[in-house]
């Protein structure tokens, strides 16, 4: 009986040793790499002064002729356009209504530009000839943001009062799809794919490959910022990037705000920041991501305060 006394509290105490070394490795495992995900990448990063102007409120260029590009101000410009790739910007002078500021698309070609004006109680407006004359987008409503599809010039994307629209025929009318995003849904579309809208809304991030007929909604990350680079491999689809945060199991990952890139559609995330510049406070800052459109892995990060922060793989 003594000796079967024993043999249990030996075995008790090893359970009880691999246990708490188990703790231990967990415990101490968590600060020096992230928990979750598809680990990390090392980064070099360099901040850079950017030459932004504060006053510009949107500013897009047309992919299929890059020579074109339309800005919008909360000045007295208000809406301007270029057509030698933005060293010379010529103001437009006929506007639906005299407001300040709002956002722009341009269709993929630079043939036709979509404004939206701040106002409250205005509806998105389209012109095809550099503002001459303006027409109201039919179909949406107060508040609409709409984005060009990259590739199709005859594509436009919309999302109003919670609903996500399309338009197949240059952006003068849009049809309203049964598919519900949020009030707060922010577009963004994806160069050199057409139909692929990707969304963030309340930190939520969704995305579809078929103009809307189907979405994916991503439950391991949330994100306040993206933008897509240049793929992995050549003829992959657009690498991902996005300031957020990674989750497992509905978990957050204890690291808190990051930046990451995902080459799978954010299906995996890989960790790409450095804490020791790209803290919290910093990101929370953050206006836009967007990687190089020819080199996989640069990024660049723009702050709202004009700053900015240069990334490439070590």
């Amino acid at each position: 009986m003594k000796r079967k006394t024993k043999r249990l509290l030996f075995i008790a105490v090893f359970i009880a040793i691999i246990a708490a070394a188990a703790l231990i490795f967990v415990y101490f495992g968590k600060g020096n790499a992230p928990t979750v995900g598809g680990g990390t990448v090392s980064y070099k990063w360099e901040n850079i002064k950017l030459s932004s102007d504060p006053k510009i409120t949107s500013i897009e260029y047309a992919p299929l002729t890059p020579s074109v590009a339309v800005r919008a101000r909360k000045d007295g410009e208000r809406i301007s356009y270029s057509t030698d790739g933005g060293t010379t910007w010529t103001k437009i002078k006929n506007l639906p209504v005299l407001d300040n500021g709002g956002s722009v698309a341009v269709s993929a070609d630079g043939s036709a530009f979509i404004w939206c004006s701040p106002a409250f109680d205005a509806r998105p407006y389209i012109t095809e000839n550099f503002g001459e004359t303006w027409y109201q987008c039919q179909g949406l409503g107060f508040g609409s943001k709409v984005v060009a599809d990259k590739v199709n010039p005859n594509k436009f994307y919309a999302v109003c009062n919670g609903i996500f629209y399309t338009s197949t025929d240059g952006g003068f009318y849009f049809d309203e799809t049964d598919k519900d995003v949020s009030v707060d849904a922010i577009p963004f579309t994806v160069s050199g794919r057409e139909n692929s809208i990707w969304f963030i809304s309340n930190g939520t991030v969704m995305y579809t490959e078929n103009s809307g007929k189907t979405f994916t909604v991503l439950d391991n990350f949330s994100a306040s910022v993206i933008g897509f680079g240049a793929p992995e491999t050549n003829g992959a689809y657009p690498t991902v990037y996005a300031i957020g945060k990674e989750f497992l199991n509905g978990q957050v990952n204890v690291d808190g705000t990051g930046v990451y890139r995902s080459t799978d559609k954010g299906a995996t995330w890989k960790a790409i920041g450095d804490k020791s510049q790209l803290n919290d406070s910093v990101l929370s800052g953050a206006a836009t991501i967007s990687g190089d459109s020819a080199v996989f892995g640069n990024v660049k990060i723009t702050l709202k305060n004009g700053d900015g922060f240069e990334g490439k793989p070590n």
